[in-house]
């Protein structure tokens, strides 16, 4: 489980990689393009995706990171390491926009889902 969990975090761009402009890309990608084993639907809302590394036909990462993002600034999904972190169903909690279902995906293969119920705070 602790596997799992480490996995869906949030791997935002690390300093130990070659970090320069010139690595990273900004695409308008399909919503579908999130999901490993859909291909891209051009009917669906737009999400802004800031990659580097490659891509395979369905235009899903395959190498480096990826991170989505929708047009309210809310992080869809993230690609790190050969795994893809989907968030959905955003609800407001704190003055904050937080996914109540998280799903996991290694390769193309769905390996876990989270369902936020409620969060508590101080």
């Amino acid at each position: 489980m602790l596997a799992v969990i480490s996995t869906m975090q949030d791997h935002l761009p690390e300093s130990r990689f070659t970090f320069t402009e010139a690595d990273w890309g900004n695409s308008a990608v399909p919503e579908s393009t999130v999901y490993p084993a859909n291909g891209a639907d051009s009917s669906e809302p737009v999400l802004i995706r800031a990659a580097r590394g490659a891509v395979d036909l369905k235009n899903h990462p395959t190498s480096g990171q990826a991170y989505w993002l929708d047009s309210d600034g809310r992080l869809r999904a993230t690609f790190t390491d050969g795994a893809t972190v989907v968030n959905s169903n955003f609800a407001p909690w704190d003055l904050k926009q937080v996914p109540h279902r998280i799903e996991l995906f290694v390769g193309t293969t769905p390996t876990a889902v989270i369902t936020v119920v409620s969060i508590e705070g101080p």
